[in-house]
């Protein structure tokens, strides 16, 4: 978890002017948008992941199982927010 932390201060240190060249409704909604985006994700691996999870008998195919869940959500939900962060700050933030 604080690794975690620790690279989303670096990252927001790192673009910290181009942060700071956003409007404030920009950096609200972008902030939103992150958030609602962990949301998804946590919903689904958790309550989606764990009842999938559980139909499996071996603890084995159950982890399997789990962590392929969490790929998928994490291969769905980060082209979602790319493109929403994206068209909140009109590419400033990513610029691809």
């Amino acid at each position: 978890m604080l690794f975690c932390l620790f690279i989303a201060l670096r990252l927001l240190f790192k673009k910290r002017q181009i942060i700071l060249g956003l409007s404030v409704k920009q950096v609200f909604l972008s902030v939103v948008a992150y958030l609602v985006a962990v949301l998804i994700g946590t919903v689904c691996i958790y309550y989606i992941g764990n009842w999938i999870a559980k139909s499996f008998a071996s603890p084995f195919l159950q982890y399997a199982v789990f962590i392929l869940i969490i790929i998928v959500t994490f291969a769905f939900v980060q082209p979602l927010l790319h493109k929403a962060v994206n068209r909140i700050t009109d590419g400033k933030l990513f610029n691809d």
